[in-house]
């Protein structure tokens, strides 16, 4: 539902939160969108796969923040 085309109509100081379903954002999508600061930061609590990787690219961005592992 929220992808590359929904990340890009965000103001680079948006902060997304995702409670609902890992599915719902693109994480690739999301992982680019933050790296290239194109939006502010992200707080998640589930991921597309579940139990998610520790090696995730997103857990390499300072402006992640994720619970519960």
């Amino acid at each position: 539902m929220i992808g590359q085309d929904e990340l890009s109509l965000m103001k680079s100081a948006a902060r997304l939160v995702n409670t609902a379903r890992g599915g719902i954002i693109d994480e690739d999508a999301l992982y680019h969108a933050l790296k290239d600061r194109r939006i502010w930061g992200t707080g998640l609590d589930v991921f597309e796969q579940e139990p998610v990787r520790l090696d995730h690219s997103i857990f390499s961005l300072p402006n992640v923040v994720t619970l519960p592992l």
